[in-house]
């Protein structure tokens, strides 16, 4: 049966329609109109689609997971960072000896050639580069340490009840796969923890220890306390 708004069925069953001007006429109404409405159902798909990344974003800010890596989110390591310095005890040490293993190292890693990937190989490729750090990463730390993205191409890892010398190995580890299964390198900057300070006091430490790698050359772990500057 015909709905109020379309011509009868009786002009669409025409032989002939060309015959016809009026049939002609409904014809191209007809064309159009369906084309109109197959426009607005894309119309709405799409902003369905939108409505539902914006949504999944939303439940993984709140479930504490970067969407793009599958990594802790910053809500979820200062959660976890909240949690060491409730369990820290005063009597563990902090100044980060070759060998003590009660003290905890916090790492930040950048990536050094990200920006030339986005603009030469376009954003797919920087997003897949992004996920293949964080597996990396994952793949050479403790099921306990919590690894984060931190924003962009930044990320933050921090190693608790660890000798330095372990930290500096995890650290080199994960340098070198990166320059060996990815198109770029990276540069970290590590920083041992002191748990009367936040976390981002403690990220900022280990960030100037970064920014010593980047003037050093890239590609290079650097320590904060080879700085000569006082945290």
């Amino acid at each position: 049966m015909s709905s109020a708004n379309e011509p009868p069925l009786e002009i669409w069953t025409a032989t002939q329609p060309w015959e016809n001007p009026s049939a002609v006429e409904l014809l191209v109404y007809k064309t159009a109109y369906d084309a109109a409405r197959r426009l607005v159902a894309l119309s709405e798909l799409q902003g369905n689609i939108t409505q539902l990344k914006q949504n999944n974003e939303i439940l993984s800010e709140q479930a504490g997971v970067d969407p793009l890596t599958g990594l802790n989110n910053r809500r979820s390591i200062e959660k976890a960072f909240s949690g060491l310095q409730e369990s820290h005890h005063p009597d563990d040490r902090r100044d980060g000896s070759a060998n003590s293993e009660s003290a905890t190292f916090l790492l930040v890693l950048d990536l050094d050639g990200f920006k030339n990937v986005n603009d030469t190989q376009g954003h797919n490729a920087g997003d897949e580069l992004l996920r293949d750090v964080a597996n990396i990463m994952k793949d050479n730390v403790r099921p306990r340490d919590p690894v984060a993205r931190w924003g962009g191409d930044e990320f933050v890892m921090l190693l608790p009840r660890i000798s330095r010398e372990r930290a500096d190995e995890i650290a080199n580890t994960i340098r070198v796969s990166i320059q060996e299964k990815t198109a770029t390198t990276a540069s970290i900057g590590v920083g041992c923890v002191d748990y009367d300070k936040n976390l981002c006091v403690n990220v900022n430490t280990a960030d100037q220890a970064l920014l010593a790698a980047k003037r050093g050359g890239k590609n290079i772990v650097a320590h904060f306390d080879q700085l000569g500057v006082d945290a």
